[in-house]
C-alpha cells in the first residue's frame, strides 16, 4: 500500500518538477531581465551588451544543465527508495 502511494507521489513530483519549475524559472528569468533593464540603459553600450550576454548565458546554463541535473538527482533518490521498498515487499512475501 505504501509502495503504491510512493509511486503515485513520484508521478506527481515529476509533473510538479516539469510544470511548476518551468513556470518558476520563466517568471524568475523575466524578473531578472526586467530588473536589469534599467541598469543596462545607464551603462555604456559595449558594457551593456557584455553584461547581457553573460546574464543570458547564465540563465541558459541554469536551464539546460543545473535544472535537469537537480531533477535527475531527486528522481534518483525517489527511485532508490522505491527499489528498497520493493525489496522489502519481496522479502515479506517470501516469508509468508
Amino acid at each position: 500500500m505504501y509502495l503504491e502511494k510512493l509511486k503515485v507521489i513520484k508521478e506527481k513530483e515529476h509533473r510538479i518538477q516539469t510544470r511548476s519549475l518551468t513556470l518558476y524559472f520563466v517568471m524568475l528569468s523575466t524578473g531578472i531581465v526586467l530588473y536589469l533593464y534599467e541598469y543596462l540603459l545607464k551603462m555604456p553600450l559595449i558594457l551593456a551588451i557584455i553584461f547581457s550576454v553573460f546574464t543570458l548565458l547564465w540563465i541558459a546554463f541554469s536551464w539546460f544543465y543545473l535544472r535537469p541535473k537537480q531533477i535527475r538527482l531527486q528522481q534518483k533518490k525517489t527511485d532508490h527508495l522505491i527499489q528498497k521498498l520493493e525489496q522489502l515487499n519481496m522479502q515479506f512475501r517470501h516469508k509468508e
